[in-house]
C-alpha cells in the first residue's frame, strides 16, 4: 500500500502551489492525520503516525521526517466502511528549540 502511495502523493504535491520541491531542511513542519480505517482494522495512532512521516518523507514532500515537530489534533477515528481514508494536513511553523 505504501508503494502505492508514495507516487500518487509525488503527483499531488506537483501540482500544488508549494511543489514541486520538498519544504526546505530546517523549516520544521506541524501535521495534523485523520486515520478512518476501513473494517476488521484498527491501526495504533503511533504506527500511523510514523508511517504519515515516511511517506511524506520518501515522497519528497518533506525532506526528512525528524523536521515534523507536532502530531496535535492527529486521531484514529471510528471505522468507517464507505470510506476508508488518511487526511493530513501540513503547516509550517516556528521552531525555537530550548537551550
Amino acid at each position: 500500500m505504501k508503494d502505492e502511495l508514495v507516487p500518487r502523493l509525488q503527483e499531488l504535491w506537483k501540482g500544488s502551489q508549494l511543489g514541486p520541491d520538498p519544504v526546505p531542511a530546517r523549516v520544521c513542519v506541524h501535521v495534523s492525520a485523520q486515520f478512518w480505517a476501513g473494517p476488521g482494522v484498527e491501526p495504533d495512532l503511533s504506527g500511523a503516525m510514523e508511517t504519515v512521516g515516511d511517506i511524506l518523507q520518501e515522497s519528497r514532500v518533506i525532506e526528512n521526517d525528524r523536521w515534523i515537530k507536532s502530531w496535535d489534533g492527529s486521531r484514529v477515528h471510528t471505522t468507517d466502511k464507505k470510506d476508508p481514508r488518511t487526511e493530513v494536513v501540513l503547516e509550517t511553523m516556528i521552531w525555537e528549540p530550548t537551550a
